[in-house]
């Protein structure tokens, strides 16, 4: 049992899960689907374990870690302080 748990909180680290339930049958079904891809394209990706785990606890919730851009409110930022330079240039 304390490999399951391990691999648990592998898996929990390399997904970026942040809260989920799976028990012992989903946890070796995630193992047998690695194991299987693994066998029959020699390699496995994060995106892979993500998916199989997608598929055996649908319900997982993950933490999302890619930085959001955010370009478009800095220009909004901008203009919108550019036009209150304006207006106080204007009423001077």
């Amino acid at each position: 049992m304390d490999d399951l748990r391990d691999f648990k909180a592998l898996l929990e680290r390399v997904a970026h899960i942040s809260k989920w339930c799976p028990s012992t049958d989903q946890l070796r079904s995630i193992r047998e689907d690695i194991k299987r891809t693994i066998s029959s394209r020699g390699k496995l990706t994060v995106g892979d374990v993500e998916g199989i785990i997608a598929r055996r606890v649908p319900d997982a919730i993950y933490a999302m870690l890619e930085g959001v851009d955010n370009s478009d409110l800095k220009a909004l930022l901008l203009i919108a302080q550019q036009a209150t330079a304006s207006k106080q240039i204007d009423s001077h």
